[in-house]
């Protein structure tokens, strides 16, 4: 029952990934130009990568920062300079995410004690 369990898991887990990487392929795909930049993008991708480095450091604080959120605000912030801020947006919004996701499973494993 319980490779039954690991099995399914793992599979999820596999297409998961696959989902997230072609999504990111499509968002490199589409040009980075097609509208004109304002300095609204600008600030907007300002305020999203703020946002994900708040949440990565809440996760970090209690030990629970997911291995790739770093590396993804780091993207993030690369795009804003090359004014892809689409780009940036996205990526920002990605590592928040993971921060916020992180920070909820510290809570839920905080609360899940060994019992024999």
């Amino acid at each position: 029952m319980i490779k039954k369990i690991i099995t399914v898991g793992t599979i999820v887990l596999l297409s998961a990934c696959a989902e997230m990487q072609s999504s990111e392929q499509q968002v490199e795909s589409k040009p980075a130009a097609t509208k004109s930049v304002t300095s609204t993008d600008a600030k907007a991708a300002k305020a999203a990568i703020a946002a994900a480095v708040k949440a990565r450091k809440a996760a970090s604080k209690v030990g629970y920062e997911w291995r790739h959120t770093a590396k993804t605000i780091k993207q993030a912030k690369s795009a804003a300079k090359k004014k892809n801020y689409q780009k940036a947006i996205m990526l920002a919004n990605k590592a928040k995410k993971e921060g916020e996701d992180a920070l909820a499973q510290y809570h839920v494993q905080k609360g899940a004690g060994m019992s024999n």
